[in-house]
């Protein structure tokens, strides 16, 4: 590709999110390039589940999303059709809540599909290579220069490239973020998460399970196998946990897990992260706009952060489209109006998930008798319950 090629995009970061945003764009015509760090992947294979005593090789990645009906609907409008998620996720169609430290439960209907990040970022990848795009792979950003009406961008690799934009979707740790200036608001929650799949003695019955352990939330998410979850665990102890053999590991989540699908039987391969909240004091600053992740990470307990990104994607699109309409508009004002509608919105959703948070990591009698009560209340309450289908949906 010859240096200081020019795009209407240059968009950095090929997640589900930067996949997603690319995709749009080239469906309504625009020329854009994108770039990413990371090597290209490789197609996804498919093998049987085995177990040998309590180690199991389930033949599924530990990192998935839980992705809501809005987050689905925008990917159907990408060309990633029903069969496809049929076939490569996994439904569920309900949610159960409790307190580990109590006897308080909620339940209530919500809608989504539990899928293998992997599986959909080759999905995308195969729709955007139709379109006639190859991404730039094992690429860094090593300069970004910001000009009067375009964005001339620097790679580890030498080339340059011209674009009337630059869209930052790379991550939590940013580098667009970083080299264009834009500050964070940004904590540590002193907690780590660790992820893997797990076997377990009863059916999940397409039911995504949420327990609040002393140590912090533990999710298991159904998969397409009805005995197989995908397990997220956030604690201060994940190091602890990491080191356990797998019988004492599938013993301490049945036992942190209430045995709310019996016996934890077998456990895969473990991963840990660090978690940290980091919301950007701006989404937009000239011609650069953030997106996903790079302009807002938050607490894995809800699930919400690919879904709040691809909120982001569908956002900007829209106000984009309007350049078809409107030509002359300035590039750098319809990033300032995705700005005004989405920061807020994910600013609610940052707090309301900080909240509850903090409420479940207390030892404090009086908040655990408060929360169980409130809790037990709650369930009651179907209008209530109804909002909250609505919000677990991205309505």
């Amino acid at each position: 590709m010859p240096g200081k090629a020019s795009f209407d995009a240059i968009v950095v970061g090929a997640g589900l999110v930067g996949l997603s945003l690319t995709l749009a764009l080239l469906q309504q015509g625009w020329q854009v390039l994108l770039v990413d760090k990371r090597s290209a992947p490789v197609k996804p294979d498919s093998k049987p589940v085995s177990v040998s005593g309590f180690q199991l090789d389930s033949g599924f990645s530990a990192r998935v999303s839980a992705l809501n009906s809005r987050s689905l609907t925008l990917l159907n409008e990408l060309g990633i059709d029903a069969t496809w998620l049929e076939q490569h996720s996994a439904l569920f169609q309900g949610m159960h809540v409790w307190d580990g430290d109590g006897t308080a439960s909620i339940e209530f209907d919500a809608s989504g599909r539990i899928v293998e990040n992997h599986r959909l970022e080759w999905a995308l990848l195969l729709q955007i290579s139709q379109l006639g795009l190859t991404p730039v792979w094992q690429s860094e950003l090593s300069d970004i220069e910001c000009l009067a009406d375009e964005v001339r961008i620097r790679l580890s690799t030498g080339e340059e490239f011209l674009g009337n934009c630059l869209m930052g979707v790379d991550g939590a740790y940013s580098d667009t973020r970083e080299r264009v200036g834009i500050r964070v608001i940004e904590w540590s929650y002193d907690q780590t998460s660790m992820t893997t799949t797990v076997q377990t003695a009863l059916p999940h019955t397409g039911i995504a399970r949420q327990c609040f352990t002393r140590d912090g939330p533990l999710a298991l998410l159904p998969l397409a196998d009805p005995q197989l979850c995908s397990l997220v665990w956030s604690g201060r102890n994940t190091f602890d946990r990491m080191a356990l053999s797998d019988e004492m590991l599938c013993q301490e989540i049945s036992r942190e897990s209430e045995f709310v699908l019996g016996q934890v039987t077998a456990v895969d391969s473990r991963f840990e992260f660090p978690l940290r909240q980091a919301h950007a004091v701006r989404y937009a600053k000239n011609n650069v706009v953030l997106l996903g992740d790079a302009a807002h990470s938050i607490h894995p307990l809800a699930g919400q952060g690919v879904n709040l990104g691809f909120a982001d994607v569908h956002s900007l699109v829209s106000a984009l489209a309007v350049l078809k309409l409107t030509p002359t508009r300035s590039m750098a004002k319809i990033f300032e109006k995705y700005q005004r509608q989405q920061r807020p919105r994910n600013l609610l959703m940052t707090a309301t998930m900080e909240s509850i948070k903090r409420l479940f990591d207390t030892d404090h009698s009086f908040v655990r008798w408060a929360r169980n009560t409130g809790m037990d209340w709650l369930d009651g309450q179907d209008l209530i319950k109804a909002q909250l289908e609505r919000v677990a949906s991205g309505l």
